[in-house]
């Protein structure tokens, strides 16, 4: 009978390929249970989702907010430029009044200080200047002097001796000796008186005193005067032609040319009249009536 074998009742001990096996399975046990543990549960989505509405709603309030600040300060400025407008309609309006209100008033001056200029120059009316009378002749006593002295220069060009009510000099004395000498004011107690003298100097065309060349002017407001001054160059150039001219109140040019007396308003139209006889020496414009 053979020989029992004492290690028949032992189980067989495992070899090499059964311990791989048992580690391949248990690696892919624990990577099953890492990736059951990666995926998120649906309670874990749920909430993501409910942050993401609160985030989505919590900007579009902030956006609806920023959007309805703008529209109230659109409409803000809106309103003011409304305002703005209206303001700037009314300001016109008033400018536009106010322009014509002031040409009113501009044209309302202009006729004062006509009239004002008007009446000095008839304060005047009773005055003649004496320019070039060489200074310290009339001696102490100015009127005395000239109710001899005018006699003797006219003649008989004048109807009667005239009395001077006052008689001065105007401006500053002159220290210099190369200097002209002051004009003389003389103020006439009669009128006629006053015009005679204004007449019989014009008819002389030239007065002098000793060899001092003088001359008589109406006594004028300095508007007047300047006034007049404004035909000084026009003047000089028909004294060149030898073409007669003189001065009517206020400032108006009379022109004698080819027998027709032409009297211009303004410098221009003397201008224009020179250029166009010197042109044409044969033209001349209509007399003014």
């Amino acid at each position: 009978m053979p020989p029992k074998n004492s290690k028949l009742g032992q189980q067989p001990t495992k070899g090499p390929q059964n311990n791989t096996a048992n580690i391949a399975t248990e690696k892919a046990n624990d990577n099953e249970g890492e990736a059951n543990d990666s995926v998120p549960s649906n309670s874990v989505i749920l909430d993501a989702i409910r942050s993401l509405k609160e985030d989505c709603a919590k900007q579009s309030n902030e956006m609806l907010d920023a959007i309805n600040g703008i529209k109230a300060e659109v409409l803000s400025h809106s309103r003011r430029i409304g305002e703005t407008e209206e303001r700037i309609s009314q300001a016109e309006e008033d400018l536009t009044t106010l322009q014509q209100k002031v040409g009113q008033l501009e044209g309302t001056v202009e006729i004062l200080r006509n009239k004002i200029q008007e009446q000095e120059d008839r304060g005047r009316r009773s005055n003649l200047r004496l320019i070039g009378l060489p200074e310290k002749t009339e001696g102490s006593d100015m009127c005395s002097f000239l109710e001899n002295w005018l006699p003797k220069v006219f003649g008989d060009d004048l109807a009667s001796t005239p009395v001077i009510e006052r008689a001065h000099r105007v401006g500053q004395v002159n220290s210099g000796r190369s200097s002209a000498p002051r004009p003389i004011v003389m103020k006439f107690l009669n009128y006629k008186d006053r015009e005679n003298t204004l007449r019989a100097a014009r008819k002389q065309k030239e007065v002098r005193y000793g060899n001092q060349r003088v001359s008589f002017f109406p006594d004028l407001s300095a508007e007047t005067r300047q006034r007049q001054r404004q035909f000084d160059g026009v003047k000089a150039r028909f004294r060149a032609m030898d073409i007669r001219y003189g001065l009517l109140y206020p400032a108006h040019l009379v022109v004698t040319h080819n027998a027709e007396r032409l009297i211009f308003k303004s410098v221009k139209e003397a201008e224009d009249f020179l250029r166009k006889i010197q042109t044409s020496p044969r033209a001349s414009p209509r007399p003014e009536t």
